[in-house]
């Protein structure tokens, strides 16, 4: 086996519980078009000059999708750990490290140039200099995209260990919001919330009814011809089919930096696989 075959078969199978997932996720969001995910009520602001329309009762995200998410988070971080080990084990000092030393092996995620320089000695104790500029270049300090994904991801693995599953937001991207029977107003406009999407949730506000007071109780119907549009987000800024897919292109396009992969690449997702001359090296 390869100094690397470990660190690409994590890799792979990364993969493969992203490809369940989405699978599932469609699945699920399939059977939602047919049933209603959320219900919504109108909730009167006379400061604000309207009605605040949030969510009554929303559907529970199953716990076994975010589970899954779970499983490929956990193998991605496994995979760059793996490819610490790799390096350690071809650097000058493999042969004499103690088990605190070994222990202490793993990818390092920096905040900046002068703290990857404080994890070196003892996350990739004796890797040669060419495998460490591998991973400098690759660090969260260097480019939002792996903040976003490798940091991300070291923080999401943690999250998900020891504190609590890691769960899939259903964030509102825009709602179609049917008002009838004003009562004691008149409707000026409907317009979506200020701010970034609030994950849905009882009580998120998904658009806002403008009137003009008319008389001294104003009231308003929203029914069940109101409309929600989501998407899934692994927090309210990045959206998880994007993630997921930016993150196995940057782990891939870092291994394939190092050593040439174990398997081929023909049954794999496209969406997996860096664009040809991504840093120079798609596989395959």
């Amino acid at each position: 086996m390869g100094d690397f075959d470990s660190a690409w078969w994590k890799w792979r199978w990364a993969v493969g519980h992203s490809q369940r997932l989405i699978t599932e996720v469609e699945a699920w969001a399939a059977d939602l078009r047919r049933d209603p995910m959320a219900t919504v009520k109108a909730k009167y602001h006379p400061k604000r000059h309207g009605f605040s329309v949030v969510i009554d009762t929303v559907e529970d995200f199953p716990t076994p999708l975010s589970l899954r998410l779970g499983d490929f988070v956990s193998n991605q971080r496994q995979c760059l750990d793996h490819v610490a080990w790799a390096m350690v084990q071809r650097g000058s000092r493999a042969d004499s490290l103690t088990k605190g030393q070994a222990s202490g092996v793993q990818f390092p995620y920096a905040r900046n140039a002068e703290h990857f320089q404080d994890l070196i000695p003892r996350r990739l104790r004796g890797a040669c200099r060419a495998d460490v500029n591998v991973v400098r270049r690759f660090q969260p300090y260097q480019r939002k995209v792996y903040r976003e994904t490798l940091g991300n991801l070291a923080t999401f693995s943690n999250y998900d260990k020891h504190r609590t599953i890691k769960e899939i937001l259903i964030l509102p991207i825009a709602a179609s919001v049917h008002v009838s029977n004003p009562r004691d107003c008149e409707v000026v406009v409907v317009r979506k919330p200020a701010g970034r999407p609030r994950a849905l949730d009882v009580g998120t506000e998904v658009a806002f009814v403008e009137v003009k007071k008319r008389g001294p109780d104003p009231g308003i119907d929203v029914d069940g011809k109101s409309t929600i549009q989501t998407q899934f987000g692994i927090t309210d800024r990045l959206m998880l089919d994007n993630w997921w897919a930016v993150t196995c292109q940057i782990v891939c396009n870092l291994l394939a930096t190092l050593a040439e992969a174990p398997f081929a690449f023909d049954d794999l997702p496209d969406w997996s696989l860096p664009p040809r001359g991504f840093h120079g090296a798609r596989p395959g």
